[in-house]
Formats: structure tokens, sequence, C-alpha cells
């Protein structure tokens, strides 16, 4: 009977040293992940509350003389003439114009 009572009583006092061992743990965890949110504020991670649509470019669009295809300006050969720019999709084009032009 006394070997039972002296076994419950190091299980009762193994018990309690393992709580509070795990306060500690519980402790340290805590203010580890306080230091870690202080220093994410101290970041300042700017995140945007909504999804900002991006605004969408205006892109000018011409006509190409000869083939009538529409294209991008940016993107388009100019060629003036007679104060007037001549808009075309391609290099051919282009050269097709001028050879018109020239007849």
């Amino acid at each position: 009977m006394e070997v039972v009572l002296n076994v419950l009583s190091l299980l009762f006092i193994f018990m309690i040293v393992r709580s509070v061992f795990r306060l500690f743990e519980l402790s340290r965890i805590k203010k580890a992940t306080q230091a870690r949110e202080e220093e994410l504020k101290q970041i300042k991670i700017e995140e945007p509350a909504e999804k900002e649509v991006a605004e969408k470019e205006v892109v000018e669009m011409v006509q190409d003389n000869i083939c009538g295809c529409a294209i991008p300006r940016n993107k388009a050969y100019i060629l003036s003439k007679d104060d007037k720019e001549h808009y075309f999709c391609s290099w051919d084009c282009r050269q097709k114009f001028i050879d018109s032009y020239q007849a």
C-alpha cells in the first residue's frame, strides 16, 4: 500500500512539474508571437483594401489607307504626305501607297 502511495505521489509531482513547463512554453510562444506582430506593424505591409481595377489604357485606332484595316496608332507605319499623315498596317501597304501615289 505504501508503494502505491509513493508511485501516486511521484506521478502527481510529475504532472505538476510538466504543467509548469507547459505554462513557460506557452508564455514564450506568446511573447514571440507578440514580437513578430510588432515587427510586422513596423514594416507596414500595405495591402489594398479592395482589388483595384486597373485603368484601361485608351488606344487611338487608325485606319490603313490601302487595305482598310484598323490598327493602333502606336503600332502603325506613318507616312506624311501633303501635310497629312497616312497610316499603314505593314511595310507592304506603305510601299503600295507610295507606288500608287507616284503613278
